[in-house]
């Protein structure tokens, strides 16, 4: 199989930056696969994704070499086995409350005798290689959400299930099940996450979130090992540059996948920026060399042209 920097990231200890993709557009997928981020997640509960859209997504997404995710609309056999058959590295499930739900998911990404996937990967074996069945149950990983208060009740049950790496927190979601309004500023809401991400060091299990390129140092020192950058102060995300909401930075999705293709200049993408805390520093503080309008904030220099990474 292929390289897979989002996993070989988070499992040497390094953070893990990644992108966001919510609606159907190859162009999108270029440019967010060839930015240099370790994962690229293609968004198909809340994005304006289907099948029909995500299939051709991942095969642009194997010009970059991102770890290609998806985010199924539930936990269910068929939306996660025809993810991985496409070429989904990884999948992010929603909703998954307890224990039972989440063994159930990763039953649906392993195949037999350690869970319940068919075997049928159409495209992944012809991007991955013969040797995909081998190195799958190593190599492919579910992302479990935790994401209302019956989960936070049963985080330990959640994070000790065995073949569990990492989880992603879903802040609108805990937001409305704690009783506070969605994209608003609420310090339960940054008590909830730290109370997660101590069950995650508890358990030794990698909490995921999304943040504004302000937001990320705050992330990461808060223990979040995986950092979705999104665009600052975009209240919409749906409309680039939007402060139409109260929406606090880093609780949304990556706007850069909302873009419509032709207001995304191409030529300002960049090569690769490392996941280590400098890489991060430098995209989240305001570099001079980084291009205000570009949604995601990486950097570029002049000398630095837009390049498809390949591995």
């Amino acid at each position: 199989m292929r390289a897979n920097p989002w996993l070989e990231t988070i499992r040497s200890g390094g953070t893990a930056i990644g992108g966001w993709i919510s609606n159907s557009s190859t162009i999108n997928a270029e440019v967010m696969g060839t930015a240099g981020f370790d994962y690229v997640v293609i968004d198909t509960q809340h994005g304006a994704i289907d099948y029909s859209g995500m299939l051709p997504m991942l095969q642009v997404l194997s010009i970059g070499a991102s770890t290609p995710m998806v985010r199924v609309p539930s936990c269910d056999l068929g939306h996660i086995g025809k993810a991985l058959d496409a070429g989904a590295r990884a999948v992010i499930v929603p909703m998954v409350n307890d224990r039972a739900s989440c063994e159930q998911a990763l039953s649906f990404t392993r195949y037999a005798p350690d869970g319940e996937r068919s075997y049928g990967p159409t495209r992944a074996v012809l991007v991955e290689g013969d040797d995909y069945f081998d190195f799958a149950g190593d190599q492919i990983s579910v992302i479990p959400m935790i994401e209302t208060r019956e989960a936070m009740n049963n985080v330990d049950d959640i994070l000790s299930a065995p073949g569990i790496e990492a989880i992603y927190v879903g802040p609108n979601d805990l937001s409305i099940s704690l009783g506070i309004k969605p994209n608003t500023t609420d310090p339960r809401l940054d008590e909830a996450m730290l109370e997660i991400v101590a069950g995650c060091r508890r358990h030794g299990v990698v909490p995921g979130v999304h943040a504004s390129a302000a937001l990320c140092d705050k992330r990461m020192d808060q223990g979040f090992g995986m950092i979705t950058v999104r665009q600052s102060g975009s209240g919409n995300p749906w409309v680039p540059g939007s402060n139409a909401t109260s929406e606090p930075a880093g609780t949304g999705p990556s706007s850069a996948g909302c873009l419509p293709p032709e207001l995304i200049d191409v030529t300002t993408m960049v090569s690769r920026f490392g996941p280590a805390k400098a890489g991060i520093e430098g995209l989240c503080t305001g570099s001079s060399t980084r291009r205000s309008s570009f949604p995601v904030g990486v950097m570029r220099t002049t000398d630095q042209p837009y390049t498809h990474a390949t591995q």
